[in-house]
């Protein structure tokens, strides 16, 4: 569709074959093409942030908050709130998410539903809103490590149009237009996003790596797997689940320890979310199913020598951080 954005009326004339003058009404229009925000995916609507007055306490260690796999839009949107919770009590130095915040199903190879289609620009609205709120309630590092699901849109593009991958507007130096950083406006809201899935790793000392991931065991297996692959202790997503393994080692000057740690998710856990026990009744209906997942976050001190992680379990009660629950008052 087009609109008309300008119109100019002025009288003329022509001559006839006889050579009699002949006075005309004329006008000229000008159209452009109307955009139907329906069609095309945008940037978020930018948002408007001011920061906590909130003074961050004086500590020994850095403080950090990690959690993800909110896979919007099916995330839950309880434990998305808890853990800005959990953000505002603790006043960490900083805020790290372990990945797949979007799921973008739309782009998977997976077998498609009509209510997936058109969610794109409301999933991206939605993490622009919910990154906005943790730099609302935090003024130190925002980082954000894309998973295997942020990796859908360039795989997407780079299987369908790799001409489009990283195109820009005319002679600006900005990031892609069609970069989930871009559209969900990271450099708004000053996030860090550590790309290249797997291997994307965000650190937050020598020892202490943040990756997305590839393990998703039963059990608490994911977090035994880490242990034994890296040489460093691991905070990792895409497992879903709630999970902490230790181990020490005997080294010269004594011992050694490393950790391995998920923060669960910020998933919804009913079985709504696409993946391996995702059915659908005849009559097309999601079949409630809970997931071994958990909803959570972790809490993790550290320097350049040690470092401790403590589990944020959500449950009904709400987040529980120093043995006091928030969220339900």
């Amino acid at each position: 569709m087009e609109r008309l954005t300008r119109r100019t009326e002025w009288q003329g004339f022509y001559k006839d074959n006889e050579g009699e003058a002949h006075v005309v009404d004329m006008e000229s229009k000008t159209f452009e093409p109307e955009i139907d925000k329906g069609d095309f995916i945008r940037q978020a609507a930018p948002t408007i942030v001011k920061p906590t007055r909130r003074k961050r306490p004086v500590r020994s260690d850095s403080v950090t908050v990690a959690f993800g796999d909110a896979q919007i839009p099916f995330q839950d949107e309880r434990a998305m709130n808890l853990a800005l919770r959990a953000v505002e009590e603790l006043q960490p130095d900083n805020v790290v998410l372990t990945g797949d915040m979007l799921d973008l199903p739309s782009l998977s190879r997976f077998e498609q539903r009509a209510e997936w289609a058109g969610r794109m620009q409301e999933a991206l609205d939605r993490y622009h809103l919910f990154l906005a709120e943790i730099r609302a309630r935090h003024i130190g590092r925002l980082a954000v490590v894309h998973g295997n699901h942020e990796e859908r849109l360039p795989k997407f593009l780079r299987k369908d149009a790799a001409e489009l991958i990283g195109i820009r507007r005319a002679n600006s130096h900005e990031l892609g237009v069609l970069t989930i950083q871009y559209l969900a406006r990271y450099d708004d809201l000053n996030v860090e996003s550590i790309t290249g899935y797997p291997n994307g790793t965000f650190w937050l000392e020598d020892n202490l790596q943040v990756i997305h991931g590839t393990e998703a065991k039963r059990r608490g297996q994911s977090a035994a797997r880490y242990l034994g692959e890296q040489a460093v202790s691991t905070i990792f997503g895409h497992d879903h689940r709630l999970q902490i393994a230790w181990q020490t080692q005997a080294v010269r000057d004594g011992k050694k320890d490393r950790v391995a740690a998920s923060p669960g998710c910020l998933a919804l856990t009913d079985g709504s979310v696409p993946g391996f026990h995702f059915t659908t009744s005849e009559s097309g209906l999601v079949v409630p199913r809970a997931e071994d997942w958990q909803n959570g976050a972790l809490a993790i001190f550290h320097n350049e020598r040690n470092h401790d992680v403590q589990p944020l379990r959500m449950s009904e009660r709400g987040i529980n951080i120093g043995d006091k629950y928030y969220g339900n008052e």
